[in-house]
């Protein structure tokens, strides 16, 4: 690169591409609990910082890499949930 006035410059950048996905886990409730009451919540980590979570097909709220999402609502019995 030059200016107006003829001096020269460079820049250099490294970077490097990550195209591994983060592993997820639900920390509450924790998977497999069984519970007296429906959680009000669910929240969880990522292996890594996160951009985006959903749970159950709504968006969570992302902190570094923990979410958590507190409108969910469970029903009585078993529940496969969703967290991508």
């Amino acid at each position: 690169m030059v200016d107006c006035a003829g001096h020269a410059a460079a820049a250099h950048a490294l970077f490097r591409i990550d195209r591994t996905p983060p592993t997820l886990a639900s920390s509450e409730p924790a998977d497999g609990a069984v519970l007296a009451s429906a959680p009000t919540g669910y929240s969880g980590i990522g292996s890594e910082p996160l951009a985006s979570a959903r749970v159950a097909g709504g968006e969570a709220t992302v902190s570094g890499s923990s979410f958590a999402r507190t409108d969910f609502v469970a029903r009585e019995g078993a529940n496969d949930v969703e967290i991508e």
